[in-house]
C-alpha cells in the first residue's frame, strides 16, 4: 500500500526543523541526529520506498531557507531518481 507523507513549510523557519520534521514525518530512528546528508542515508536505508511524499508551501521555504532549500530539494529528488516507487512533488 503507498504511504503518503506531506512536507507542509508552514510553521517551518530554519533547516533545522525540516530535518527534525523529516526524522518525524519518516519515523527515523532515535539516532537521527538531524543533518541532510543522514536524510538521505536514512531515507535509502530506514523508509520504504513505496510512497509520494508531498512539499508543500515551498515558496515559503524558499524564502526562509534561501541556498539550503535547494539542498533540501536535491535530497528528495536524488531518491526520487534512484527508486522509481518513490514519488516527490513540490507544491506552491
Amino acid at each position: 500500500m503507498r504511504r503518503e507523507i506531506e512536507l507542509n513549510s508552514n510553521g517551518l523557519d530554519t533547516l533545522d526543523d525540516y530535518l527534525v520534521e523529516c526524522g518525524r514525518l519518516f519515523d527515523f530512528p532515535s539516532f537521527y541526529t538531524n543533518n541532510i546528508d543522514e536524510l538521505y542515508e536514512f531515507i535509502q536505508t530506514y523508509t520504504d520506498k513505496n510512497l509520494s511524499l508531498y512539499w508543500s508551501n515551498t515558496k515559503d521555504a524558499q524564502n526562509k531557507l534561501g541556498q539550503d532549500y535547494y539542498r533540501l530539494k536535491e535530497v528528495f529528488d536524488l531518491i526520487s531518481s534512484q527508486y522509481s516507487e518513490f514519488q516527490f512533488y513540490v507544491n506552491e
